[in-house]
């Protein structure tokens, strides 16, 4: 392994291009391909004005806002210049950031609640399994639902194994190799599927009766046990339900430590704080729903789970290739003997960029972003179940009641879909097949199909950004993987009041359905000619 590297060193950094150091600090998911200028998920660290934002699932490209405010940032830094100030300025803006973050995302109603920055929610995994593991040397029972349906390196970082071949800090690892050999030796991850093999979703009873089930037979093994909650997975499962977490907790809450995963940022205010106020782990990220950078994650941690109030020793060594000083909340400072004093710079300026579009988000009026996102949930049923070769797949029902609690929204955002091979036919397109998909709605192929009508080439030219394919479900005989469609706050803040795209909210959302057609349209043609495109994708060297 690589003994330093410039990415957690600003000093090397501060001068370089913003987009250079917002892909720094996180792994190589964050890298940009300098012949696209995008991301592996199609995603830039600029604003992309001319694509719709329909990906938030999985990452979006930065939006003016954000750019702005992380623009701005960066030019205060590079007023510093190189050095002592420097660091102080990134731990000073570090702090603002998290006192912010916390008050937008709990109105300030849960008292000692601390946020660790991190480069991902994959990342947060690692220091969820620290606080989890304790002083003691017990084994750790890691219960990891719907592992298919979460991060995809979450697996292994819920086992302690570098997850990536580039860490955060810039340096090197092999993937599956232990990150803290200690820590890693006793923990055991046990997976507990939300779907069948071939990716219908289960019973909700049959998943509590197997956690439940889990956490007894860690418990008799005298283990600790550290169970995840997903509030909302890539296709929108919620799991295990409410009633058993708060009862697995209750009874065992000595040796029991809940983390819910809600990267996907699609939560209620509400059901966040109860989850706090419970004494709970909650992995978010700024970007997904919020829309910030890529790779702006966190850990929100309850005053209860505080490490002095854990007698936890301080972080092991390996973490320093994940955590630096930083990137702690400021009374964990005692924590940090092992830590080299570098910063994350990039995901500093991530980070900042994220906050900017959280304070939009909740700064806009509530009444008009339910307006937006009841007309997503009823304008996707009703654009795409008419198609012959988009096969929408049911979602949890919407709630209409407000006051219900729960962890995730109460509005569905996420639509997940199939595609069939052709409108006569079944069969359905792959995995790989739909990464296809997912590649060309983001480009302009108008000039593919030249001899086609003039109406099929215009629907290849609008350019769509929409969730990257997700595999629920495999057998011995076929696999089922699905596209997803997702509206996420800056879509959600445009339509709510910018009148570039009209002078009204109803035009404004008149314009939301028209994209949304012109995605179908373009989806529908893609399958239509799906192996003409790909032989000249293949021909033009694309």
């Amino acid at each position: 392994m690589n003994s330093k590297s410039p990415d957690f060193n600003p000093d090397q950094q501060i001068h370089l291009s913003l987009e250079e150091i917002l892909s720094s600090g996180a792994d190589h998911r964050s890298f940009i391909n300098p012949t696209t200028g995008l991301n592996k998920y199609w995603c830039a660290y600029s604003p992309l004005t001319n694509v719709t934002p329909f990906g938030s699932c999985t990452a979006s490209s930065v939006s003016p806002t954000g750019y702005r405010a992380m623009q701005q940032m960066h030019e205060r830094f590079i007023a510093l210049g190189p050095g002592k100030s420097l660091r102080n300025a990134i731990k000073e803006n570090n702090n603002n950031l998290q006192r912010e973050i916390v008050s937008i995302l709990t109105y300030g109603l849960v008292p000692g609640v601390d946020l660790a920055l991190m480069p991902s929610g994959t990342d947060a995994e690692l220091l969820a399994l620290y606080l989890a593991a304790g002083r003691d040397r017990k084994k750790i029972c890691n219960i990891l639902v719907g592992p298919m349906e979460v991060g995809s390196g979450t697996l292994n970082a819920a086992s302690c194994l570098h997850f990536d071949k580039t860490l955060p800090s810039g340096n090197k690892a092999v993937i599956g190799s232990p990150v803290v050999q200690e820590l890693s030796d006793r923990t055991e991850v046990h997976k507990i599927s939300i779907r069948s093999t071939l990716g219908i979703a289960k019973n909700p009873d049959e998943i509590d009766k197997e956690i439940t089930e889990k956490v007894q037979d860690a418990i008799s093994r005298k283990e600790k046990i550290l169970l995840h909650v997903i509030a909302h997975s890539k296709t929108g499962v919620h799991a295990p339900s409410l009633k058993t977490i708060e009862t697995l907790h209750e009874h065992y809450k000595d040796n029991l430590l809940v983390v819910v995963d809600a990267a996907q940022g699609r939560f209620s205010r509400r059901g966040l704080i109860k989850a706090l106020n419970n004494g709970y782990l909650v992995i978010i990220t700024g970007s997904k729903f919020f829309g910030g950078a890529f790779f702006s994650g966190g850990l929100l941690i309850p005053s209860q789970l505080h490490p002095r109030k854990l007698n936890l020793k301080p972080l092991p060594t390996g973490l320093n290739n994940y955590i630096t000083n930083d990137q702690l909340p400021i009374s964990w400072q005692d924590l940090c003997h092992n830590n080299p004093n570098n910063s994350n710079l990039g995901l500093s300026l991530r980070w900042f960029g994220a906050l900017a579009e959280m304070r939009n988000y909740y700064l806009t009026p509530s009444e008009l972003r339910l307006k937006v996102l009841r007309a997503f949930e009823n304008m996707v049923p009703a654009i795409f179940s008419s198609s012959p070769y988009i096969k929408l797949k049911e979602s949890s029902a919407p709630i209409i009641d407000d006051k219900t609690e729960r962890f995730l929204q109460s509005k569905t955002t996420v639509f997940s879909f199939v595609l069939k091979n052709n409108s006569h036919n079944s069969s359905l397109l792959s995995h790989r097949e739909l990464s296809y998909i997912f590649k060309w709605l983001n480009f302009d192929i108008s000039n593919y199909l030249t001899h086609s009508e003039p109406e099929t080439r215009r629907s290849l030219a609008p350019r769509h950004h929409i969730g990257q394919p997700v595999l629920i479900g495999s057998s011995d005989f076929s696999e089922a993987s699905v596209l997803r469609i997702a509206i996420g706050s800056v879509l959600i803040t445009r339509i709510a009041y910018d009148i570039y795209y009209g002078p009204t909210l109803e035009q404004r959302i008149n314009w939301l359905e028209d994209q949304l057609i012109s995605l179908k349209r373009k989806i529908e043609t893609l399958t239509c000619h799906f192996d003409k495109i790909k032989e000249i994708e293949k021909l033009t060297n694309k």
